[in-house]
């Protein structure tokens, strides 16, 4: 069993202009899902898939509405919306679904999710858009008992 923890970073906000300092990321819905292995039995090489605890799928899954993760958004320097946000050409005009984060200003905002535990591998994907050419976006796990981020 291995714990994780996913570690959400934006920096590099370099914009300057009319006044307006920073810059912009958006981030939503964060899912956990794995393909189900069925009738194990009959495909012998194929061990069934060791359960994950209910715990660690409440700890990755976050819609921004709800849940664990919105006290660790607030404590982070990330701020939550569910209204238009940013400016008429790169900002958030339509709202897909509800709440989402979002990082604005100058400076690095990190927004660390609490350690779970994976006895099986997984898959992190993410959807993200920057409308600034040199901020980064680094989104990270960390692994318990060893000196280096995967």
């Amino acid at each position: 069993m291995y714990t994780f923890e996913i570690v959400i970073e934006a920096s590099h906000f370099d914009f300057n202009a009319f006044g307006v300092q920073g810059g912009m990321v958006v981030i939503d819905d964060i899912t956990y899902t794995a393909p189900a292995i069925y009738n194990c039995r009959y495909i012998p090489h194929i061990d069934p898939p060791i359960p994950i605890s209910e715990e660690t799928c409440k700890t990755i899954y976050c819609t921004f509405d709800d849940g664990k993760c919105i006290e660790r958004i607030r404590s982070s320097g990330w701020r939550l919306s569910d209204e238009a946000t940013g400016n008429l050409h790169t900002g958030i005009r339509m709202l897909q679904d509800k709440s989402f984060a979002y990082s604005k200003g100058i400076g690095t905002k990190t927004l660390k999710f609490g350690k779970f535990e994976m006895a099986r591998q997984g898959l992190l994907e993410f959807c993200y858009y920057i409308a600034m050419k040199n901020t980064t976006l680094k989104i990270y796990t960390t692994l318990n008992g060893y000196n280096r981020s995967l």
